[in-house]
């Protein structure tokens, strides 16, 4: 597995990382994902074992950061792990004291007595970072976590590009995190990507498949919760997608992870369940589609040449 640079640090992360939201005991995730604690628990081993060593989780992903704990146990060394502070179980509570014991909490089931990377878990437009400021709010408890040694970066996360990007020129994160915004149908990104390069600032692409609308699904396979989410032209543009990939036999999830992988991103990641869609990711890295797969589907979007065009090279 190919490793990148986290600029800004002295890390450096496998091309693809494995998101935590998915790896929990057994029980349904809010996002309509069944999962068990074994496969979720053979699933890491399986993914470490295969080269990936970057693993991203949080409070707010039910009970992943205990599983993980357990999955990482003497093979913490081989894990540069993140987790993420102010999205909290049902509480709103943006306090330094609250972000603390969130992290004290998360060490905790974690196992561990630091994480190479702590987030400030996804910024929104109605809450501006400049109110997370202050003595007593959140960022203290984050800037006090990586003077202590308990996080050994700090990153912000985010969809909106405006806050995100407020947060990155604000000098107090060392790296950046953007979701759902940059794949074959959204590239909302592109301002925070071009952003982290002018900064010199790592970045990472989390959740390319938009929570599961980009999972190889046409509308009209896609479950209630999905389909509420499309609007008629989007869902037009997922099932021409679709319909391309499986008319050159190659997985629509795959396209869009390599889609993903020659962007300048340190790392992708993806949420991965189970061995299977562990071996699935490692397979689109390992397979590049057929040429006139990417162009028929390059023909479907507009994308600019500035941020890397993919190629089967």
């Amino acid at each position: 597995m190919e490793k990148r640079p986290l600029k800004n640090t002295s890390l450096e992360l496998s091309a693809v990382g494995m998101g935590g939201a998915h790896i929990q005991k057994n029980q349904v995730y809010a996002y309509g994902a069944r999962v068990s604690e074994a496969a979720s628990i053979e699933a890491v081993h399986f993914a470490i074992d295969s080269g990936i060593n970057f693993i991203d989780t949080a409070p707010l992903y039910s009970d992943s950061e205990e599983v993980l704990g357990r999955a990482m146990e003497g093979r913490r060394h081989q894990v540069v792990l993140s987790t993420k502070v102010g999205c909290f179980r049902g509480i709103n509570d943006d306090s330094r004291d609250g972000a603390w014991r969130s992290i004290e909490q998360s060490l905790s089931r974690l196992k561990t007595d630091h994480v190479e990377i702590l987030f400030l878990h996804s910024l929104q437009d109605d809450q501006p970072w400049i109110d997370l400021l202050g003595g007593d709010k959140i960022l203290a408890a984050m800037l006090d976590a990586r003077e202590q040694g308990v996080a050994r970066y700090l990153g912000v996360s985010g969809t909106k590009p405006r806050p995100l990007i407020e947060a990155m020129q604000s000098g107090l994160f060392d790296v950046a995190m953007t979701y759902y915004e940059y794949n074959l149908l959204r590239r909302g990104a592109l301002p925070v990507l071009r952003e982290a390069e002018r900064l010199k600032m790592g970045l990472i692409n989390a959740g390319p498949l938009n929570g599961g609308l980009l999972n190889g699904d046409r509308s009209g396979e896609m479950d209630d919760r999905r389909q509420r989410r499309l609007d008629p032209a989007l869902a037009d543009r997922i099932e021409k997608l679709v319909d391309l990939c499986r008319d050159h036999d190659y997985s629509s999830p795959q396209l869009n992870l390599r889609f993903s992988l020659a962007a300048p991103f340190a790392s992708t990641v993806l949420g991965m369940r189970n061995r299977v869609e562990v071996q699935a990711a490692l397979d689109a890295v390992e397979r590049p589609p057929p040429e006139s797969l990417w162009t028929a589907a390059l023909q479907l979007i507009e994308t600019p040449s500035d941020i890397g065009v993919p190629t089967n090279a």
